[in-house]
């Protein structure tokens, strides 16, 4: 699942951001691929629609979301609540 959600997440980045598939095979983190903290947002929101989860204001803040890794593993953490 935690690989499914990697690609969906990539495949996202691709088609939203413009950000080639070998610069994903490269860096994780979303920061460093160029994206802005609007973007990362918006990619989030994304995620909440797509798997029916909702992160909580504290989570956002406290859980570092700022990487495909991160972000499918919170993802997964949300989805076995």
């Amino acid at each position: 699942m935690g690989d499914q959600i990697k690609q969906n997440l990539k495949k996202y980045i691709v088609e939203q951001f413009n950000i080639s598939e070998e610069t994903l095979e490269k860096e994780d983190n979303l920061y460093l691929l160029g994206m802005m903290p609007r973007d990362v947002l918006r990619l989030i929101l994304q995620i909440e629609k797509e798997y029916g989860i909702h992160f909580t204001e504290t989570e956002l803040a406290n859980d570092k979301l700022d990487s495909i890794s991160n972000i499918a593993l919170a993802v997964r953490k949300h989805m076995h609540k």
